[in-house]
């Protein structure tokens, strides 16, 4: 056989590769129905309902509600999202439970008699995961509210269809990047108007995602919630920043030769964090060490640029104004790297 022919049947095998795996990841319908979509919303409830655990001694804590969150979100950096992560990148770290919490789910679960792989991509179903997780969160905050209850504000999030996995979903070997914690506004701003296009008010407004859940020194490294209710979807983390009152003081945290840092409040019964990734929207931080060590104290820091720090302020008034522009910011996260996004069907 001639160097051409091995050539040409080398290109035609290739392609058809190529061919067979967009066949594959294509292989879910595009379009559903608003109440196929309700079906799997509930089936999301119950999980996260089924995840309650004493999490550092604070009882009924359900996890997965912030997980699914953070999932989404390493999820849609890179390229887009696709259904697939990269377990073997270090800030990927803590995201395999919650993996396999809904890819049990996922390879389980039916609407009626079909199967949810059947009906929908990974991608979609972590999307529609987040959304729910979120909506579940701003519930949960109005459950605080006893008597003469307003309605429960949501974030405007529209959940799609049409989001194509990877050949290999769950998993892939693509590393994208991410943002780094020990880091100051500078690195923040551009990760975010890179990855996804967003300006200071939607990088302030994404950030509010923190108010959920809490670090893991397992998997990051870093301990301990950013607010009190951590299953709340509000603007407690906004609120948190800019009380001086909380006692913020740098927290070496790690063994010797791994050491880092974090802000930890004082001033509270319930620990509280911050990272300089959130602590950079009030703060000049200044010079940062390799570690995250910074030199000044948050009275002494200089306060961040005004076009942070106003939407910050901002937020931290207006809960519902957070809640807009936190779903804006979020729908623009959900569909980056995706085209030809369908509405639900009646």
């Amino acid at each position: 056989m001639d160097s051409m022919m091995l050539r040409s049947l080398v290109s035609v095998t290739m392609l058809l590769l190529l061919f067979s795996n967009v066949v594959l990841c294509q292989s879910v319908p595009t379009t559903m129905s608003a109440a196929t979509a309700e079906n799997i919303g509930l089936q999301f409830r119950a999980l996260m309902d089924q995840d309650v655990i004493e999490d550092e001694g604070v009882t009924s804590t359900t996890i997965l509600l912030a997980g699914l969150v953070r999932l989404i979100f390493h999820d849609c950096v890179g390229n887009g999202c696709d259904g697939c992560i990269n377990m073997n990148m270090t800030d990927n770290r803590g995201l395999q439970t919650y993996i396999d919490q809904v890819e049990g789910l996922y390879t389980s679960g039916h609407v009626d008699e079909t199967p949810l792989a059947e009906l929908i991509s990974r991608a979609d179903f972590w999307t529609l995961g987040a959304i729910e997780a979120i909506n579940y969160g701003c519930e949960k905050a109005q459950g605080n509210c006893r008597r003469n209850c307003p309605p429960v504000p949501y974030p405007n999030i529209v959940f799609q269809t049409g989001r194509v996995d990877c050949p290999t979903a769950p998993y892939d070997e693509v590393e994208p990047p991410l943002p780094q914690a020990l880091k100051g506004l500078d690195h923040v701003l551009t990760f975010f108007a890179d990855t996804f296009g967003f300006d200071e008010k939607e990088t302030v407004a994404i950030l509010g995602a923190h108010t959920l859940g809490a670090a893991h020194s397992d998997a990051s490294g870093f301990a301990g919630p950013w607010v009190n209710r951590r299953q709340n979807f509000d603007n407690a983390f906004y609120v948190d920043l800019l009380r001086s009152d909380r006692g913020w003081e740098m927290d070496r945290r790690g063994p010797r030769g791994a050491r880092i840092y974090q802000w930890s409040s004082t001033n509270t019964n319930a620990r509280r964090i911050m990272l300089n990734s959130d602590m950079c929207l009030v703060k000049d931080l200044g010079t940062i060490t390799s570690e995250g060590e910074v030199a000044c104290t948050y009275d002494e820091c200089p306060d961040a640029p005004l076009d942070v720090l106003d939407w910050v302020k901002a937020f931290a008034l207006d809960n519902d104004l957070f809640l807009v522009e936190f779903g804006k910011a979020f729908q623009k996260m959900i569909n980056h790297g995706s085209s030809n996004l369908n509405d639900l069907t009646a």
